[in-house]
């Protein structure tokens, strides 16, 4: 969250120093396209902090997931049926959502043949521009294709 607040107040700096600029200093056409382009400037890094945030958020949110998934093993022997079941079971009180636009998390379920751990899942969710990140419980590994 420092993040976010840092840049927020150096955006706000950065609009004080133009309004200042535009109110008191003699004005032509540069000073109006100067205040356009550092809008768009400015618009494109916070977009591009608020999305790492969020991205930072989701993925500690789908850990958790992970980490409660582990838990139900533990206690019953195999993974889930859906995340559904970890309410039921009050292993969590709802389900999350992704930070992107209250996306959903998607879980599947794998029963295995011929191993000695009968049951691995998958884990996923999609973020902005395409993005997909998938955790595969066999290998315990998270797998990001952008």
């Amino acid at each position: 969250m420092g993040l976010f607040v840092t840049g927020g107040l150096v955006v706000a700096g950065l609009v004080l120093f133009l309004v200042f600029r535009l109110l008191f200093v003699k004005k032509g056409i540069s000073d109006y396209l100067l205040v356009l382009v550092v809008a768009g400037v400015l618009a494109i890094i916070s977009d591009a902090v608020i999305n790492r945030i969020k991205l930072k958020e989701t993925q500690e949110r789908a850990n958790l997931l992970i980490d409660k998934l582990e838990d139900y093993r533990d206690q019953y022997g195999e993974y889930p049926d859906s995340l559904e079941d970890l309410v039921v079971q009050s292993l969590i009180d709802q389900i999350p959502h992704t930070a992107f636009a209250n996306r959903q998390y998607y879980y599947e379920k794998k029963v295995l043949r011929d191993t000695i751990s009968n049951y691995e899942y998958t884990l996923k969710y999609y973020a902005p521009l395409g993005m997909e990140a998938a955790y595969f419980s066999r290998k315990e590994e998270w797998y990001y294709d952008d």
